[in-house]
Order: C-alpha cells, then structure tokens, then sequence
C-alpha cells in the first residue's frame, strides 16, 4: 500500500454507494486541480486560408500521387442535322480497368495488357475473369470527374460552393465534381496539423436523413456520442448513416503506395525508427508478439512480409510527424497510408498462410482510422482477428495440446489482448461484444507468462487489464444492452459492480498505483484512466439530469462527474509530463468521453472561481484531445456517423 503522502489525490478509492456525504463533502476530490468545462470542444481543425485543409502541401516532393489512366474523352458534342434534330452519337464503350475478381480482391490486375483470364484469376483458378466497366468519365477540361448524383458520393452541393470549390455543370445540370479537388470535398475529414486549432462541439437541431441499407453503421449506447445526440434522435436510433463519400475501393493508386511503402522499407534509418518506436511504445502495451523472436527475425530478414509492414504502420502511427520531416523522409501522413496499404494489399493476396501472423497482423491494422467509410475499417479487422482467433482455438485451452512452452504462452496472451481490446471498442463504440468467456476455458494469464522480453510491468498491466475488462463486460451487459432497457439496471447489481471496480483498484499492485511522487508510469496512469471511465459508465446520468446544476445531483449523477473530473486530472499529467505517443488510442478515447460529459455543463459557474476553474479545465481537454487527435487521427471516423446529428465546428 502505498503512504497517504505519496497517494496521487484523485486515486483515493470513491465512496461507497450508501455514503454520499463523503463525496459531497468534497473530501475526495481537489477542486483546484479540477477546472470545468462548459462546452464540449470538438476536433473540428480551423480552415487554411485557402478554405481547405490538406495533410501534405501540393508542392511536397513526397506527396504521393494517385495515378488515373484517361482512356475516353467524354467531350464529344453530339451532331447536328441541317433539320435540326440532334443525332446522338452511339456512346462509346466504358474503359476496362480491372477483372471483377482482382477489383475485389483490391490487386492489381493485367487483364488489359495480357488479356483473360489474367495472371491472378489463372494462379487461383478464378470461375470468372471478366472486366468491371469504370464509373468515370472526362469533363469540359480533360479531368476525371463524377457526378454529384453517383450514390457512392454524398456530398451536399451547397457545401462546395460556400468553400470555394471550383464545380461545373454538364448539359442535363448534374453539377461534376472534379477529382483533382477531391481534397475540398472531403475537407470535413481532412486536417492540417500544423493548423492552430480551437474547438466547439456544439448539438445542432438537424433531423436524421434518411438511411440506405448499404450504407449504416451501429454505434451503441455505451458511445458518448450517442448520449450526446439523445436530444436530437430518437431514443434507439442507434444505426447511423454514414457521412461522406462512399467509394466502393481504391482503384489505382496501389503502385504509388507500393513505391512509397518499398522506400520506407529500404531507409534503414526510418525502418530503424519505426521498429523502435513499436517496441517501446506499442508492444509493452499490447503484448501481442514474443519481443526477442521478432528482433531476431528482423535481423536476419526472415520476418513475414506482412507482418512486417503491420509492424512498420504501428511505428509509424506511434511516431511524432516531425521525426519524419528531420529525416527528409515521406510526411507521417503518406508513410501511413502508403504502409497500411502495402500491408493491406499483400493481406489480400492471400499468400500469408501462418495464422498466428494473421492474427497479429489483423490486431495492429485495426489502429487504422480513414477518413473514407470502407467497409474493411478498423471494426472488420478486429473482428476478424478474433474470429480466426477463435477459429485456430485460441480461445480454448492448450494443457493437453502438442505445442513448445513458448508458443502456449504466446497463444495465451494474443487471446486474452484480443479480450481486452474487445471490452475496449465495446465499452466505447457501443458494439457487441465479439467474445463470451462462456465460450473460453483458456487459463488466467500469470507473470510467468511473460518471460519473452516483457518487463514487469507490461505483465501487471496486462494482467490488470484483463481482471478490469471482466468487470466492462458486466458494466455492458446490465447498462448498455438490449436487456437492460426490458430489465432496467437494478440498484443492488448496480452497488455490486461499483463495489466489485473498487476492489479490483484496491488490489492493484504497487507498481500499477499511480503516484505523482514516486511512481509517475503510464502503466499505472493507462489503468486510472480505464478505472475512472468505467465508473463514468456505471454511473453515466441522462443527459437531462447531466444539465443539472451540481446542487441538484443526485449521487450516482455526482459520481460520474466525480469520475470524469479525475479523468481530466490524468489528462493535465499527460500534458505536462508524458508524449501522447506513449499511449494507446483508446486513452485519448477516454478523455473524449469525460469532455463528453462535462459538455452537458452548458450554464457557466456564477462564482467566479469556479468559472475559472472551468476555464482551466476546458484548456486542458482541448490541449489533450488535440495531442491526440494530432497522432493518431480517429475522430475523423466517427464525424463519419455524428456530422450531422451532433455539428462538430470551430469556434
């Protein structure tokens, strides 16, 4: 146990349910150390002076390219006869670009230079090879363009004519898009990051549009986006229309990624500091791979390729944009894209036949947050690690199965990582809950387990993390599930889970308390986060009783302010002495939901002090929910589903 001098002051362990005066008191919470928040500020980047913001300027020498092959011009003007009449011209036939397998598969195909059946349909003895026609056609000036009308692009005209975007019309008045300033339409998910930037995140009365089947995302009730948009949506609206454009799949820019991921590969330097930075950074935290196997097969070369560039993505992704820059290498902006895409496209060929790599490889490119809504986003990855997780038996336990020690080991801790990462995106999006300890008799993870490099910590962290995710699950399943709106959530369970998160941090070990005198780790911090937004979803009000002035709380509603409070507490540490970097997404997640809830305070403090105080704290989440924005870019994905329900501008 630690001393009460070295106790950090928000870890005090909370009140019991049935003693709300020693919360009210105040004794357990630092109110200087505490400001709040008003309004929630979002991650809306201000503009350019140009009117749009574009991650690498045009004149980079490293932007990357995408290459387009203009084979018709659609300028031809019909004839006019001496009556007349107009004589249409029989329209040419559409350019081949691909054969259906390979557009699907996402591989570059030779069907128009080597004919059918192509290379690929003839290696995997494809039924069908026959060529998809191309959506595009050529405008008044020889560019690539796409009518507004296409459904796979939504885009409200009115919005590229208030940005400036230069549009035209063809003769039947669709307006034409011009893809050489597809930066402009998607500049809702674009931003600059060295843009200063301030933030407002504000409801806006606008009603749902309407959905299109295959077009929808489901994000639940745990999402503090969707509490948030409870007074602009019915009350289970929870299927979302998807936001932006809905491009069907990335047609020919795979050479200039692959040249740009090749380069990135064979720069020893950068290659170098991307393996590093996934070591130190990622790896301790998601202790997915055996550490001194990997540098082993690194070195000799012998490592997957696939494995590889999933390796390389994280680092990059967990790499400072100015590490890139001070090496005059690609931008952090086109070596992510270019890498993911490289390990995206050699996932697809379907030549990596080792299912352990595919699951580690799946698990990391699931921290790829696009702007585009692509249906093989971060949730298809993750979930289809678990599934072949489940599918090679990893879920089941391997007392009596014919492995080395060290594989057994290894196959315990990718599960219960998959476990825990599972809890994460159910707790925070409000998706179902992929796993069901029902169906698993794996063992418990011990700190024998992690003999292959990992430090002491990582094991207690892991460990914790696992014992906290059983807890999440309950959390869910009593709060945030269909069940619980037939069966409300009744006081008894709901005392036992809050008793159940106490125990769990009471019990935590020294080395996992965070202490801002002598134990100032981002393991221990990572673990207060997770404890406090947990209880932050145990106790999360309506949000009508969340606009309630504090005196008129009721005590479950004054705990998740509690809760949400120390949560910007850690942030404040974060800022002042840790990198973002260091971190996983999700802690930048869970300071987002505790700024979610503090938003809800919409009337300032009459006493000036603690309109101060609020002032404070509204600085620190906007200093910290931008680091991370900056990093690693996620919210992007969900202005995918809140743009037009909950508006996210600048102030």
């Amino acid at each position: 146990m630690d001393s009460p001098s070295c106790r950090f002051t928000f870890d005090v362990p909370f009140p019991s349910p049935l003693i709300a005066s020693d919360l009210l008191s105040g004794q357990y919470l630092d109110i200087e150390a505490i400001p709040s928040l008003p309004e929630l500020d979002s991650l809306e980047p201000a503009d350019t002076a140009s009117g749009h913001r574009d991650t690498v300027g045009a004149g980079s020498p490293h932007r990357v390219q995408i290459q387009t092959d203009g084979l018709h011009n659609s300028n031809e003007k019909p004839a006019v006869t001496s009556s007349g009449t107009i004589s249409q011209k029989r329209k040419r036939q559409r350019s081949k670009i691909a054969c259906r397998p390979c557009h699907n598969r996402r591989v570059r195909c030779d069907a128009a230079s080597e004919g059918v059946p192509c290379s690929n349909c003839r290696r995997s003895h494809a039924s069908e090879c026959v060529f998809i026609d191309s959506k595009r056609t050529r405008g008044t000036q020889g560019r690539f363009v796409r009518h507004a009308s296409d459904p796979r692009l939504v885009l409200a005209q009115s919005s590229s004519v208030d940005r400036g975007s230069s549009s035209s019309h063809d003769s039947n008045g669709h307006l034409l898009l011009d893809n050489t300033s597809d930066h402009i339409i998607s500049d809702l998910l674009d931003r600059s990051p060295d843009t200063p930037q301030a933030f407002q995140f504000t409801s806006v009365e606008q009603p749902c549009p309407p959905l299109e089947s295959g077009q929808i995302v489901f994000v639940g009730e745990a999402s503090p986006l969707t509490w948030l948009a409870r007074n602009q949506v019915p009350d289970k609206a929870f299927h979302r229309p998807i936001v932006g454009r809905h491009v069907s799949g990335v047609e020919e820019h795979s050479t200039a990624l692959s040249a740009t991921a090749d380069s990135v590969s064979h720069m020893n330097s950068l290659q170098s500091l991307l393996l590093d930075a996934f070591c130190a950074r990622f790896l301790p935290l998601y202790p997915i791979i055996a550490g001194t196997k990997l540098l082993h097969d690194w070195s000799r070369g012998t490592i997957p390729p696939l494995l590889k560039y999933s390796v390389l993505f994280i680092g990059a992704l967990h790499t400072a944009a100015e590490a890139f820059e001070q090496l005059g290498a690609y931008s952090k902006a086109d070596a992510l894209d270019a890498i993911y895409y490289k390990a995206k496209q050699i996932y697809d060929s379907d030549t990596e036949a080792d299912r352990i790599c595919l699951i580690q490889s799946m698990f990391m490119l699931q921290f790829r947050f696009g702007s585009e809504p692509c249906y093989k986003n971060s949730l298809w990855w993750s979930s289809n690690a678990v599934s072949l997780a489940q599918t090679v038996g990893l879920h089941r336990s391997t007392r009596h199965v014919a492995l080395p020690l060290e594989d057994k080991r290894l196959w315990k801790k990718i599960w219960w990582v998959l476990f825990i990462r599972d809890r994460q995106i159910s707790s925070g999006t409000g998706k179902p809950m992929m796993i069901d300890e029902r169906d698993c008799d794996v063992e418990d993870l011990t700190t024998e387990d992690f003999v292959d490099g990992e430090s002491v910590e990582t094991a207690y962290f892991t460990i914790s993390l696992v014992q906290i995710a059983r807890i999440i699950n309950e959390v869910v399943r009593y709060k945030y599930s269909p069940a619980a709106s037939v069966n409300p959530l009744r006081e008894d369970i709901k005392a036992n889970i809050h008793c159940t998160l106490q125990t769990w941090q009471a019990e935590l070990t020294p080395i996992m308390r965070y202490c801002t005198i002598s134990n100032r780790n981002r393991f221990a911090l990572i673990l207060g986060l997770v404890y406090n937004q947990t209880l932050l979803l145990l106790h999360r009000p309506s949000l009508a009783d969340a606009k309630k002035p504090p005196s008129q709380r009721d005590f479950t509603t004054a705990l998740a302010f509690h809760a949400a409070g120390r949560i910007s507490d850690y942030a404040k540490e974060i800022l002042q002495y840790f990198t973002v970097n260091e971190f996983p997404i999700y802690a930048g997640m869970i300071v987002y939901s505790a700024m979610a809830l503090h938003s809800a305070e919409s009337v300032p403090s009459e006493d000036e002090g603690e309109r101060n105080q609020q002032q404070r704290r509204s600085e620190i989440y906007n200093s910290c929910v931008l680091e991370f924005e900056n990093m690693y870019q996620i919210l992007r994905m969900y202005k995918l589903y809140f743009g037009k329900t909950v508006d996210i501008g600048k102030s």
